[in-house]
């Protein structure tokens, strides 16, 4: 399984621009600990969106047990932290010591955490059920010819169905032209069609376009 190279940047570290080989099958919840050691920030104070290289947002990564994979991360892809902890509003000061320190009353303080509060809600990503995207993936049949974004990498339609080794919800299995996958078919053991090494992936039914939609 080849290793990812994507990007890390910082809402309040504007220096941080670091280069992460990482495997397809880490978790969000895994990156969050490895990215600690590069940014300082607690993966609890953590928000992670995923954009493609010319910065365009391709989704938010709020699902800790979703891998790199299940998300649609591809080299050259950043990953963009947010810091929700407030006192990280102080960038990259060098000498904290002549930073004003600012003290808040309880009510503003009470505020403040408030805010935080519904932030981190409206951020929270919808739990996704068994049943996620199946109607996107009843049309789409094995053998059919297909376009997989981001990045317009066309193959063969291989499997629908469900992959728990991933996450909840239907998949759609495509054997590649070109060696540009990640897989020969196969999750963390089981195996769901046959193809050759890095020509095989599994994608969310949205990412494959072929006749049933209009995209070929």
């Amino acid at each position: 399984m080849s290793a990812l190279t994507l990007f890390a940047t910082h809402s309040t570290l504007t220096s941080l621009n670091t280069e992460l080989k990482l495997p397809p099958d880490l978790t969000i919840g895994a990156l969050k600990k490895k990215l600690m050691s590069f940014c300082g920030t607690d993966p609890a104070m953590m928000h992670l969106s995923l954009l493609d290289a010319a910065g365009v947002l391709l989704g938010e990564l709020a699902d800790d047990s979703a891998t790199l994979e299940a998300v649609g991360a591809v080299d050259g892809c950043k990953v963009h932290i947010t810091d929700l902890d407030p006192a990280s509003a102080l960038g990259d000061a060098d000498d904290l010591a002549a930073v004003p320190k600012v003290e808040l009353s309880d009510e503003a303080a009470a505020e403040r955490k408030e805010k935080f509060s519904s932030f981190k809600t409206a951020k929270a990503k919808p739990v996704v059920d068994e049943e996620h995207m199946a109607e996107l993936a009843a049309p789409i049949a094995v053998g059919t010819t297909c376009e997989v974004a981001p990045g317009g990498k066309r193959g063969t339609v291989r499997y629908v169905g469900k992959i728990p080794e991933i996450a909840p919800g239907w998949w759609v299995g495509v054997e590649y032209n070109e060696p540009v996958g990640k897989n020969d078919g196969s999750v963390k053991g089981t195996r769901y069609f046959t193809c050759a090494a890095e020509t095989g992936g599994f994608v969310r039914p949205d990412k494959a376009m072929g006749t049933w939609s209009d995209g070929l």
